[in-house]
């Protein structure tokens, strides 16, 4: 479950830091607005998200949609932003007055003292006034004794471990220090950093959204995709087979779910058809048996994780099952139609049936063996082929399509459609 949201709220920002993962310049942009990044952490934190930090780009570059952000979301989920400081001085009451849970300031040249000083000071003057604070202290291999110097002279200003972040330099894979180095800066007692440092891979607690609206599982990575084309966090779909039954699908984070049965909000949906069928609220954990004994099948998507986008396995069995008139006719708008019974059917694979995303950009046949590319990400499936048969050697032997391959999906069109479409999530 994504639980950590990192967004870029712009690529604006007057430091213009050569390295600078998002190439943030002076004159950057941004596509967002703050009623779309609001709705978005709402969503996000409706399905679990516990925190989100804002960057960028320099955020306080961006007070239109910073200040509105933090205060719309205050009692929502965790609030941190990070700020090279440059205009901290400027906007501390408008900091103080928008209650951040914290605070991270970057200290990126450590040789430089004045740029250190500064940023002590300004940590202390947070926390004087309320706010947690922090820094993000960037090591590079070239400035390893500037760093351990940094750290000390934190530690002697009362920052010690537990509010510095010590961020290993990437992109230039000389300068990119050894966690063993990075330890040693850190005084050789406990320290944060990021999840990858001992090795690169994917967390799957964390999404990074960028100021174009792309997402990845890395802040750094410049494999992304668009927000609109991505399904990344887990939701709750519907289906009505041949009979006229009903299905709830438990997407996990990675199962496919199909276009035209996306929504947004699933709650009242789900609330609308647990009442129409007799029942009450529902508690989510006994959700396969209660809706089972109101006559709705249930699919849940578990077995693959994030790796790839496998089939839903049927865990609610009605002994009886609701009969299709007894669903609103509203209902079924939400609902795509399936050309098999739910009773004959064990395993399903959207992808095999409907036009359908993913979070994945690879996606299994119900055969259990047959990996194919999510249409639209040939890209991520090109790099994330090979890695495939390795993450599951000793399981059981997948046949991988290689890129490009002929027959890499089966998508026939879903004959539902609904009223607002998956991708137009920021219609209201």
């Amino acid at each position: 479950m994504i639980e950590r949201l990192s967004i870029e709220l712009s690529n604006r920002c007057r430091k213009a830091c050569a390295f600078c993962y998002s190439t943030s310049t002076p004159d950057g942009a941004t596509r967002w607005t703050a009623d779309d990044v609001i709705a978005l952490v709402r969503d996000c934190a409706r399905h679990g998200a516990k925190a989100v930090s804002f960057g960028g780009g320099e955020p306080l570059e961006a007070p239109a949609l910073l200040w509105p952000v933090l205060t719309a979301l205050r009692g929502v989920v965790f609030r941190s932003f990070t700020t090279s400081g440059l205009d901290l001085d400027a906007a501390f009451h408008d900091v103080v007055a928008a209650a951040p849970d914290k605070v991270h300031v970057s200290i990126h040249h450590p040789g430089a003292r004045a740029e250190v000083d500064r940023v002590v000071a300004q940590v202390t003057r947070l926390a004087r006034a309320g706010v947690a604070s922090g820094v993000n202290l960037l090591v590079a291999r070239s400035q390893l004794a500037a760093a351990r110097a940094t750290a000390q002279a934190l530690h002697a200003a009362g920052i010690d471990n537990t509010r510095i972040v010590y961020l290993p330099m990437r992109g230039r894979t000389a300068e990119t220090p050894t966690p063993d180095e990075l330890a040693v800066v850190a005084g050789g007692r406990r320290f944060q950093s990021m999840t990858c440092l001992t090795a690169c891979a994917p967390s799957p607690r964390f999404v990074a959204v960028a100021w174009d609206r792309t997402i990845a599982h890395c802040s750094y990575t410049t494999a992304r995709r668009p927000l609109a084309a991505a399904h990344s966090m887990d939701t709750t779909w519907f289906a009505v087979d041949r009979d006229g039954h009903v299905a709830v699908f438990d997407s996990g984070e990675a199962g496919a779910v199909p276009i035209d049965g996306y929504t947004d909000d699933f709650a009242p949906i789900l609330d609308e058809l647990v009442k129409a069928a007799g029942g009450k609220e529902l508690d989510w954990d006994e959700l396969p048996e209660r809706l089972a004994e109101l006559g709705i099948f249930f699919y849940t998507h578990e077995e693959w994780e994030n790796a790839l986008a496998g089939p839903y396995e049927r865990r609610g069995t009605p002994a009886q099952p609701m009969p299709g008139h007894q669903v609103p006719r509203g209902l079924r708008a939400h609902m795509v139609s399936f050309d098999g019974r739910f009773a004959e059917t064990d395993q399903l694979q959207p992808l095999e049936h409907w036009k359908s995303e993913a979070w994945s950009a690879a996606w299994i046949a119900t055969d259990g063996v047959s990996v194919h590319c999510v249409p639209g990400h040939e890209e991520e499936y090109a790099a994330e082929v090979e890695e495939l048969a390795s993450v599951y050697e000793g399981e059981r032997k997948l046949q991988v399509d290689p890129p490009g391959g002929p027959s890499e999906a089966v998508q026939p069109a879903a004959r539902v459609i609904s009223p607002r479409r998956w991708w137009q999530f920021w219609r209201k």
